[in-house]
């Protein structure tokens, strides 16, 4: 069984620190896990074609354009199915000796409402919202950026501190997650 955690916040917020965290103490708890973002492969397309990899207000637009014709294509969500797919491969090659009673955690990353509550709705995901404080960016030259933050979010993680602050964050979220397996 997979049990996707969608991981969401405005750019530079802390979600891939958060989520590496959260990836290592499910593994320190005997769990499978791993994380990976919706935009891993809009951004594979998007280098095919020319992209140069710096995240400035009219790339971020781009893959933000990008990523919503896949979200949006004739085909359905060709970013969640991919996601789907990667899940379900890392399920079936899960080492002998994991527990089967114990859920894959798979943590995605998206800023998209709509492709949230997609997620959430057809895979019963649980959706994250990582607030960075002064670290974060408000970034509006996109629809994804844009909208980020409207949503109704299940749990909601305040990165404001340091690192030591960031743990405690994680534990009690962690915890959240093994009392609700």
């Amino acid at each position: 069984m997979i049990r996707y955690i969608i991981i969401s916040g405005k750019p530079r917020a802390g979600k891939t620190t958060f989520g590496d965290k959260v990836v290592e103490e499910l593994q320190n708890n005997n769990r499978v896990a791993c994380q990976t973002s919706s935009i891993n492969r809009v951004k594979d397309f998007a280098y095919d074609l020319g992209w140069d990899g710096m995240k400035t207000p009219e790339a971020r637009k781009f893959l933000s354009d990008l990523k919503q014709i896949c979200v949006n294509s004739p085909w359905g969500n060709l970013t969640m199915q991919y996601i789907v797919r990667e899940a379900k491969a890392i399920e079936s090659s899960i080492p002998l000796y994991a527990d089967p009673n114990f859920p894959l955690y798979m943590l995605i990353q998206s800023r998209e409402p709509a492709e949230i509550q997609e997620y959430v709705q057809t895979l019963g995901a649980t959706a994250v919202f990582v607030r960075g404080g002064h670290r974060e960016e408000n970034v509006n030259s996109n629809e994804s950026d844009r909208n980020v933050a409207n949503f109704s979010y299940h749990y909601y993680i305040d990165n404001t501190g340091d690192l030591a602050n960031l743990d405690i964050e994680v534990s009690k979220f962690v915890k959240w997650l093994l009392d609700n397996e």
